[in-house]
């Protein structure tokens, strides 16, 4: 017989979605939340899975995407992170208008994060994401724009002030 310990609001979505499989009924076995707000045998359980001696024993245990995993009454009991719930930096990839989060069912997921934005290396031209991948190309900015401290945008390239350059040009024709 299978023995699912849920928690608050959990307890009612659980058994709608195992009574299809008759797990449920009046001989089920499931563990109703107590009165300290917890599942019965281990606060905040949502589920119970394999045979355990101790915690480590969990498949779950220490796993990315799974909280509150605990050894209880010997069966591995644990919650799944939230859908969107972050992961660590180190398992992020920079700059390409993704996000690794929990996907709410015990792995990850890439998102869309149009802050994560792609650089290029010009300071002339706009880095940004579409809907959570990079812009295929980096438009420019508008001429005249300040870039590396002291020259100024030009048709997207970092370049001496054109009036500048102009009057260059015109001395060095000469008489």
């Amino acid at each position: 017989m299978t023995r699912v310990v849920v928690a608050g609001v959990l307890a009612g979505l659980v058994c709608a979605a195992a009574s299809a499989l008759g797990a449920c009924g009046d001989d089920a076995d499931v563990a109703r939340p107590s009165s300290d707000g917890g599942a019965e045998g281990g606060k905040d359980a949502t589920t119970v899975g394999d045979e355990c001696a101790v915690t480590a024993d969990c498949p779950q245990a220490g796993k990315l995407c799974y909280t509150t995993v605990a050894c209880v009454s010997g069966r591995c009991a644990f919650a799944l992170a939230a859908y969107g719930d972050p992961v660590p930096d180190s398992l992020q990839t920079a700059r390409d208008c993704r996000r690794v989060a929990c996907d709410g069912f015990g792995k990850t997921t890439t998102l869309p994060e149009d802050d994560d934005l792609p650089d290029d290396g010009d300071p002339c031209t706009l880095d940004l994401c579409v809907e959570g991948a990079p812009h295929a190309t980096h438009p420019p900015l508008p001429d005249g724009t300040p870039c590396d401290g002291g020259p100024s945008c030009v048709a997207g390239r970092c370049a001496l002030d054109a009036g500048a350059a102009a009057d260059d040009g015109a001395d060095a024709g000469g008489d």
